[in-house]
């Protein structure tokens, strides 16, 4: 085994049979003069033949750049700063090891090649890099999640496909629900890398007897794993996993609240690949938060839509009490809408939501009910009223109120109709509030309510008509009216021409 060795490197030799690390001594022409048990057993030479660097380097499957590197280190003049570089070797059964490669010039002529193996510290680095970015990954998409508003859930579930993708090392992500009894894909949602093709839409609408695995393994809430399509045990899951095109994947059933609701997978379309048991895990705490956010959100549809059909009735119920009211009287048979249509009209001049919108339009519809408590010839008496008739009449919005307040409606209309003959500067009643105490919808009724008055007829007087309507609110802006309303409402009728229809 051994040959002529250079006297100065006797000592070295001896410790060198001693260590742990595979080591070699070689000239600058890539022959070994030396190398160690551990060397010997690494390359499994010929007694009969020494090795050269050649062996090394068809030993360890190095590729050119690499194999080119320690060849000129090696044969080039003696260098002071040492070689070193790790290299990654797959043995013929897919087994991988990294191993460190350090040289060292010892003279002019020699130099000292060393190999060691650092797999386990390189799984060790590469298992906790992996288990950071898992941590990270699954605290990330479920925080995501809790905060994310329904109408993003769905860019939201794409985003986290391609975060999954690409921390997994995969060419594509999906997630596919099934409808109610799992007969057929609903709806999906994929990320893919720019130059591989999508199979969204071959796999929506889907028949779920198409799928393949879903009655047998899925539906049994089994995780399918494929390392390659050759591995498939029927013609027909070659066949359809072929089109798609997929090269390599892993299924993982969906499952919320123990039932299955969908399928999400990872797939390669160019190398194959084994899908590791964390990535597994990790589809499935993905594919449940997928689940219960598609859950919440279908959940918040039905309650709007719930809600909104609680509204048309509400509505339904409101024109009711205004049509109770106006068959009492009818010189002010449409009054009542009239107003609601002039207050709806100045709170959007006034940019308000467009739920305090509507609920100004609905207290404008019921904000004289309070009379149905006045007797019928005191609303319709073609003269002046006496001060008694005009208390009762004062009462009318009292009356609303305890009629409305007991009526858990989603918009503050027993308020809104119990202030409406509030006055900016306390003059008005039932309580004399002023300002900013009266309720910011009542002051838009209250211009509303005024200017529908004085321009219409009534039993006492003929129409003013809208100029002198317009000419009351604005003498009296900030002492009778909120001037930001009386402001929109000049606007509309001056500016835009609104009118009474």
């Amino acid at each position: 085994m051994k040959k002529s060795k250079p006297d100065s490197i006797d000592l070295m030799v001896s410790l060198l049979d001693h260590l742990n690390e595979a080591v070699a001594i070689c000239g600058r022409d890539g022959s070994m003069v030396y190398f160690n048990r551990n060397m010997n057993a690494f390359l499994e030479v010929n007694k009969n033949r020494m090795p050269t660097l050649k062996n090394l380097v068809e030993k360890l499957r190095l590729d050119n750049d690499a194999a080119n590197s320690i060849d000129r280190y090696i044969r080039e003049a003696p260098r002071k700063v040492p070689y070193s570089t790790t290299v990654l070797f797959e043995d013929e059964g897919g087994f991988k090891s990294w191993y460190d490669i350090i040289g060292e010039n010892l003279d002019e002529n020699h130099v000292m090649i060393s190999i060691r193996d650092v797999s386990d510290k390189k799984l060790a680095r590469e298992l906790l890099r992996f288990r950071v970015g898992f941590e990270r990954i699954v605290t990330h998409i479920s925080t995501y999640f809790i905060n994310l508003d329904y109408s993003e859930i769905e860019n939201g579930i794409v985003d986290a496909l391609e975060k999954i993708a690409v921390f997994s090392e995969a060419d594509r992500a999906g997630v596919y629900f099934f409808n109610h009894d799992c007969s057929i894909i609903e709806s999906g949602y994929e990320w893919c890398h720019d130059d591989v093709p999508s199979i969204r839409d071959a796999m929506v609408s889907m028949a779920g007897e198409q799928v393949p695995f879903l009655s047998d393994r899925i539906l049994a809430k089994e995780t399918v794993s494929c390392k390659s399509i050759e591995d498939l045990q029927t013609p027909r899951d070659q066949a359809f996993i072929k089109q798609l095109p997929i090269k390599s994947f892993v299924l993982v059933p969906v499952v919320s609240s123990g039932h299955v609701r969908g399928i999400i997978g990872l797939s390669t379309v160019y190398n194959e690949k084994n899908w590791h048991g964390d990535i597994i895990t990790l589809m499935k705490m993905v594919g449940e938060i997928f689940a219960n956010a598609r859950e919440r959100k279908q959940s918040d549809e039905d309650l709007k839509e719930t809600l909104q059909q609680l509204r048309k009735a509400m509505g339904g119920v409101i024109q009711a009490m205004a049509l109770t009211v106006e068959s009492r009287d009818p010189y002010t048979a449409g009054h009542q809408r009239r107003v609601a249509d002039l207050a709806r009209a100045i709170a959007g001049k006034m940019d308000l939501s467009i739920d305090e919108i509507e609920g100004i339009r609905l207290g404008g519809i019921i904000h004289d009910l309070g009379k149905i408590s006045v007797p019928a010839e005191i609303l319709s008496k073609p003269g002046r009223i006496s001060e008694l008739e005009f208390e009762m009449i004062k009462r009318h919005p009292l009356t609303a109120f305890d009629i409305l307040k007991t009526i858990k409606f989603p918009w503050p209309l027993a308020h809104i109709v119990l202030q409406h003959h509030e006055r900016y500067n306390g003059s008005g009643y039932p309580y004399g509030l002023a300002a900013e105490e009266i309720n910011m919808h009542a002051r838009i009724l209250a211009v509303a309510d005024v200017v529908e008055a004085m321009a219409s007829h009534r039993p006492y007087r003929p129409a003013l008509g809208i100029e002198t309507a317009l000419e009351e609110i604005i003498t009296n802006r900030e002492v009778l009216y909120d001037p930001e309303v009386v402001d929109a409402c000049e606007m509309l009728i001056s500016s835009e021409g609104y009118s009474f229809k």
